[in-house]
C-alpha cells in the first residue's frame, strides 16, 4: 500500500492527547492496527 489519502476520524480529545504526550504517530498506529485486524479476519 503506497497510496495514501486523507481521512478524517473523530477521537476522544484526552485519548488523542495522551497518545500525543507518549510520542505515538497516531496516523501509523492507526494503519498498523487496521492491518492487523485486516489479517485476524482474513483467516476466518
Amino acid at each position: 500500500m503506497t497510496k495514501r489519502r486523507n481521512t478524517v476520524l473523530y477521537l476522544d480529545a484526552e485519548l488523542v492527547s495522551k497518545t500525543r504526550e507518549l510520542g505515538f504517530n497516531l496516523s501509523k498506529t492507526f494503519e498498523n492496527y487496521l492491518n492487523q485486524l485486516i489479517t485476524h479476519f482474513s483467516k476466518i
